[in-house]
């Protein structure tokens, strides 16, 4: 037994995998927290996620050697692409300045009816019974003793052949 534990070898683990950290800064040097950061294993066609933290920083550990795209990005600043190569045991940093963005403008069209005609110069309104009378008590007062006028729609005098009615 004693000579089976003596002819063992001891063997240690092997690490397999790097990773890709960095800092995100804006033009003047200043952290840009909760930067959104993908890293994509060229190689493989696999995609990482990462958030940049308060402080700017990032970082994606156990990632397999081979080549890497760093694509970073935040509101309001353009987005920084950039390769690296990542080897077995090794950290491979990759800072982002990131320039500030175009300003931009979206407009939003939609199919819905406008409330104001501008198309025509008419104007018009449709007044229920009660309405109609609500108005004409209204303008004449229920105190005076005059006639109530009441409003009737006029047409023009239709006009047969020869221009007799």
């Amino acid at each position: 037994m004693l000579s089976a534990l003596a002819a063992a070898r001891v063997t240690f683990g092997q690490a397999v995998s790097g990773s890709v950290f960095g800092t995100v800064t804006d033009p003047a040097g200043a952290v840009v927290a909760d930067a959104s950061v993908t890293i994509r294993d060229l190689d493989r066609g696999v995609d990482y996620h990462v958030q940049a933290i308060s402080d700017g920083n990032y970082i994606q550990t156990h990632l397999l050697a081979g080549h890497y795209r760093v694509t970073i990005a935040s509101p309001g600043f353009e987005t920084f692409v950039a390769e690296a190569s990542v080897d077995v045991d090794a950290a491979t940093r990759v800072d982002a300045k990131l320039a500030i963005g175009k300003a931009s403008s979206t407009v939003n069209v939609t199919g819905e009816t406008p409330l104001l005609k501008t198309d025509r110069a008419e104007l018009s309104d449709t007044l229920s019974a009660a309405e109609l009378a609500s108005h004409l008590r209204s303008r004449t007062g229920p105190a005076r003793a005059a006639p109530r006028r009441v409003l009737l729609p006029v047409s023009p005098p239709i006009h047969g052949r020869g221009g007799q009615q």
